[in-house]
């Protein structure tokens, strides 16, 4: 429970980089729009990492592609000459060090979590021979009052 304690704050604030970068998207389309004109701007968007899907064009939704096409949007901006805009190569150098970070942290905070996961069942297993052990132990030592003796050891069942 320690280690997975701080994803929700990890995936909360993904939640919120995400709903930026796409809102700042919408204003990269409209650079586009501006410079290229409406009927041109569509083929553009590939080279800035903006996919069509389903009659949108946005960033893909997938993490690790997502930091892929963020890459692109960096390289894009420089060589269309949005460098200087409002979401320009500041914002998208800023947002994509921030994103890949928080993807890190929360791909090492999963693999943490697994590997606690992974000693817990264990250490379970582990536990369930020791138990079954005494329990047949008890059996074996008083064979007619080994409920009575489970329960003064404090077993509430025959089996683990």
């Amino acid at each position: 429970m320690q280690k997975g304690a701080t994803r929700p704050q990890v995936t909360q604030s993904l939640k919120v980089l995400n709903a930026k970068i796409d809102d700042a998207v919408s204003y990269v389309k409209g650079y586009l729009t501006d410079k290229y004109k409406k009927e041109n701007d569509s083929s553009y968007f590939p080279a800035f990492g903006i996919v069509y899907k389903n009659n949108r064009y946005f960033l893909p939704t997938d993490q690790n592609k997502r930091i892929e096409a963020l890459k692109l949007m960096i390289e894009a901006i420089t060589t269309h000459g949005f460098q200087d805009k409002e979401f320009g190569l500041a914002f998208w150098t800023a947002t994509t060090t921030q994103y890949a970070a928080l993807v890190k942290q929360a791909s090492e905070i999963d693999g943490q979590v697994s590997v606690k996961v992974g000693d817990k069942n264990e250490l379970k297993k582990s536990l369930k021979k020791g138990l079954n052990a005494i329990i047949n132990l008890l059996k074996a030592n008083y064979p007619d009052t080994f409920k009575q003796e489970m329960r003064e050891w404090g077993f509430q069942k025959e089996k683990y």
